[in-house]
């Protein structure tokens, strides 16, 4: 029996995205990019709209951002990118040492 795939509308949230199973194309390669050549800092984000300008903003905050209970805690972080069964890109032994550097590591303000 085929399972049915469930698409977000809107969604803005990539966590819920990721942990309700919806359908998402995958962006995780552009956070290399965007993080170690500094470009985060003059980056502006324009696309029209409904092309997920907040959702990937998201992806990017529920990447970096730091676990203040416990601060050396990853494992949000590995649960959503890495151990979902989704094969991300940034869940590839390419980008271990990126992961490393950047995942889980920054304080985040939205």
């Amino acid at each position: 029996m085929k399972k049915d795939v469930l698409l977000y509308t809107g969604g803005e949230d990539f966590a819920e995205i990721i942990n309700d199973g919806a359908y998402y194309v995958d962006k995780t390669p552009y956070l290399k990019d965007l993080l170690t050549t500094g470009a985060i800092k003059n980056s502006l984000f324009i696309r029209p709209r409904r092309f997920g300008k907040t959702l990937n903003l998201d992806l990017i905050r529920q990447f970096c951002r730091l676990n203040y209970q416990n601060p050396g805690d990853k494992s949000y972080q590995q649960k959503l990118f890495v151990d979902n069964g989704r094969n991300f890109a940034v869940a590839g032994d390419d980008y271990k040492e990126f992961r490393e550097k950047v995942m889980g590591e920054f304080p985040v303000i939205s």
